[in-house]
C-alpha cells in the first residue's frame, strides 16, 4: 500500500499514526471472524477486487505488532 501522508489530529483525539505504520487483514472466513485467523492486504489491489457489506470486519494492527486480532466488537447505533 502506497501513501505515508500525516492525517491531522488535534491533541486530544489520540495517537497519530501514518499509513507505513498500520497493516490491514480480512478475516480467512467471513462467517467467523472472531476465530482471529487472517489473510493480510499485500497490496490496493486487494482492496480493489472485494466487496465489503456492511458490518463486514477488517483487522488492523499496528507494523510491528506479530498478530492481527479482533478482540471485542465497536458498535455504536447511531439512532
Amino acid at each position: 500500500m502506497d501513501g505515508g501522508e500525516d492525517v491531522p489530529l488535534d491533541e486530544d483525539e489520540g495517537l497519530q499514526v501514518t499509513l507505513p505504520d498500520l497493516e490491514l487483514a480480512f478475516p480467512k472466513s467471513k462467517e467467523s471472524p472472531y476465530d482471529n485467523e487472517w489473510i493480510p492486504i499485500e497490496d490496493d489491489l486487494s482492496l480493489k477486487t472485494v466487496v465489503l457489506n456492511d458490518y463486514d470486519i477488517l483487522a488492523f494492527k499496528f507494523a510491528d505488532d506479530e498478530h492481527f486480532r479482533v478482540e471485542q466488537l465497536e458498535y455504536v447505533d447511531e439512532e
